[in-house]
């Protein structure tokens, strides 16, 4: 019934609030949801959804529901930061999983988080999981220029034994507009992946790359003759259209 309210539940914003404090916890998540959707309007509701979602006490489910919605509350939403990184160190895959997503979504304004997001690229000896540092590195790529800053980890990880880690870092730093012998000799490398998708991402890649990757040419034309994958032919002939100037 809540998620029916709509724009009708503005004025009973700190209502809302109270009831995602104290009522029973099978209902919260959906105030929550509406609060989110309610966006600006409800920032006054941040402070509490930043201590749901850090909160160890409540149940996954509502923890969950709380970080998803901070992304939607813009004006305050940077502030929330700090509260996501330390969901990123939970024990629960769907909390780091959900605060991954929430800085994500939140562009710029998570800039806050390139140092610490940082930290975990750099961890050797066991680095940290294949799946989060992909994770990270989109995030970071979706910050513009504040992610600029994590260049040297994403350059690090470019000869890295994951092809999920290379593929994700030569991407980001393609997009960065950072692109340097070792992110081309990557992309090159993984033409011989034996999985059809990641050799599409790469030769799409090495296509947009214009003049510094014209000498792959040939590369791409006994690819996009001789691949096995349809759609990384495709991807290869559009590659060599783009680099040739056709």
């Amino acid at each position: 019934m809540l998620d029916k309210l709509g724009a009708e539940a503005l004025p009973a914003t700190p209502e809302l609030i109270e009831f995602v404090q104290r009522h029973d916890p099978a209902g919260i998540p959906e105030g929550i949801a509406l609060l989110a959707g309610m966006g600006a309007p409800a920032a006054k509701a941040l402070p509490v959804l930043r201590k749901i979602a850090r909160s160890k006490e409540k149940e996954l489910k509502v923890r969950v529901a709380a970080i998803r919605a901070i992304p939607a509350l813009v004006g305050g939403r940077r502030h929330a930061v700090p509260d996501l990184l330390i969901c990123l160190r939970d024990k629960a895959t769907e909390i780091r999983d959900a605060a991954l997503l929430a800085l994500g979504s939140m562009g710029p304004d998570a800039a806050g988080a390139v140092k610490a997001l940082r930290r975990i690229l750099k961890r050797r000896n066991p680095p940290a999981p294949d799946a989060l540092r992909v994770s990270i590195v989109g995030v970071l790529s979706g910050m513009g220029e504040k992610g600029l800053r994590a260049v040297p980890e994403l350059v690090a990880l470019l000869p890295d034994d994951s092809e999920r880690v290379r593929l994700a870092a030569a991407t980001a730093l393609v997009r960065f507009g950072e692109v340097t012998g070792p992110t081309i000799a990557c992309l090159t490398g993984l033409l011989d992946s034996a999985d059809p998708e990641t050799r599409t991402r790469a030769a799409t890649l090495l296509g947009d790359l214009g003049e510094i990757a014209r000498e792959l040419v040939p590369r791409l034309k006994k690819m996009a003759d001789d691949d096995g994958s349809r759609k990384a032919r495709g991807a290869a002939r559009k590659a060599v259209k783009s680099l040739e100037g056709d």
